[in-house]
């Protein structure tokens, strides 16, 4: 025969499960959901940046089309899984300037690196310059987000 539990187990199971993920998430303190966008920022420089440098390498033909656009892709799936990733967490009351601004600086860097992926697939130099422009001034803009991110 089986037990069936009472309710002050589920309750007290419930509770502690409700504790324990409420202090593993930056969700509830507005400077933890800050550190978390600057390092989501991070990490998107940083597929940001390996774009950057794929562009250069295959403007000066130091790099074949085919690795260009693996490496591209790459970059773009890392950036758009990142990005997705900080867009589900659940902004705290007052941190909506932050969430605002991470959100648009991701937004850019995925326009930017999409747009260098469909000038590596066509290997034309005039967008893969374009694309370079772009990704550049992503690139230092995600720099500079520990400065301008609220």
């Amino acid at each position: 025969m089986r037990s069936v539990p009472s309710s002050a187990a589920v309750l007290v199971v419930t509770a502690a499960a409700l504790t324990a993920s409420a202090c593993t998430t930056p969700e509830g303190d507005p400077s933890m959901y800050r550190d978390e966008a600057l390092s989501t920022l991070s990490a998107a420089q940083s597929s940001v940046v390996t774009v950057q440098i794929v562009l250069t390498t295959r403007l000066r033909d130091r790099i074949f089309g085919r690795a260009a656009d693996d490496a591209v892709s790459t970059a773009e799936t890392s950036l758009s899984s990142t990005a997705g990733t900080f867009e589900g967490l659940q902004p705290p009351r007052g941190a909506d300037a932050v969430r605002r601004q991470a959100t648009q600086l991701l937004s850019d860097a995925e326009d930017a690196v999409a747009a260098a992926r469909i000038a590596v697939r066509r290997d034309d130099r005039s967008q893969i310059r374009q694309a370079l422009v772009a990704v550049a001034h992503v690139a230092d803009q995600l720099e500079q987000a520990p400065e301008t991110v609220p």
